[in-house]
């Protein structure tokens, strides 16, 4: 089966697996999107992030050429957001902007929260570590207010590349990237845990149910060219 796992944000994470070989076989990195522009008197250009969203089209239809995907499984958009803030609807509009070219291409795909996938990735009742925050000699802070030494829970695009480092994963250097393509790996090694992922439309869950039941190795026919993705 060729799966290909998403974790959509404005520097979206994407993995290939083909599924008849091991998982340290995973193909992962990021679709990057032109930066945001300000205006001349300092606001945001919102009418440039429009462009920008624009962009996913192109770049989400030629990844999907190259891989010719049985099923896309991605980090479920977050429904509220507390700050209501620009990136939130940025995020969102990219969101839709894949699900509708899933949709013409006839590609079966799927969603998973990002609660449900961290449990079956990391075991139920994983917690992020507490490290002490250091300066720039290795010596650890203190608190300003306080003077008690200054701690911070691991960040956990650090903890998805430790994970897929573990697996033989390969990765981006760049460690802003590495975390978006490690966390896709990770979500597209889980495209077969049904219970947690939520397949709309009728006949899309169809699809995704049939897939479930052909072996692994197996691949299901489509029009769309099957080259390999550049290493």
């Amino acid at each position: 089966m060729r799966i290909l796992g998403l974790d959509v944000s404005t520097c979206t994470g994407y993995a290939f697996w083909d599924t008849s070989r091991n998982i340290s076989s995973i193909q992962a990195d990021v679709i990057e999107l032109p930066p945001p522009r300000e205006l001349p008197n300092g606001k945001k250009d919102y009418s440039w992030d429009d462009w920008r969203v624009a962009q996913v089209g192109p770049k989400i239809v030629k990844l999907i050429r190259q891989i010719g995907p049985d099923f896309i499984l991605c980090e479920e958009r977050l429904r509220f957001s507390k700050k209501g803030d620009g990136a939130f609807a940025f995020t969102q509009a990219i969101h839709g902007a894949i699900y509708g070219h899933c949709c013409s291409f006839g590609i079966p795909f799927g969603t998973i929260p990002i609660s449900s996938w961290r449990a079956l990735a990391y075991g139920k009742g994983f917690k992020p570590a507490v490290e002490p925050v250091l300066d720039a000699y290795g010596n650890q802070k203190l608190d300003d207010k306080t003077g008690k030494p200054k701690f911070k829970t691991q960040d956990w695009g650090d903890i998805a590349v430790e994970k897929c480092e573990s697996l033989g994963i390969v990765l981006p250097q760049k460690k802003a990237t590495s975390h978006n393509a490690a966390e896709s790996a990770l979500i597209a090694m889980l495209w077969r845990c049904h219970s947690r992922i939520s397949v709309p439309g009728d006949k899309n869950r169809e699809k995704y149910l049939s897939l479930l039941q052909k072996p692994n190795g197996s691949s299901v026919e489509r029009n769309i060219p099957r080259q390999e993705v550049a290493a």
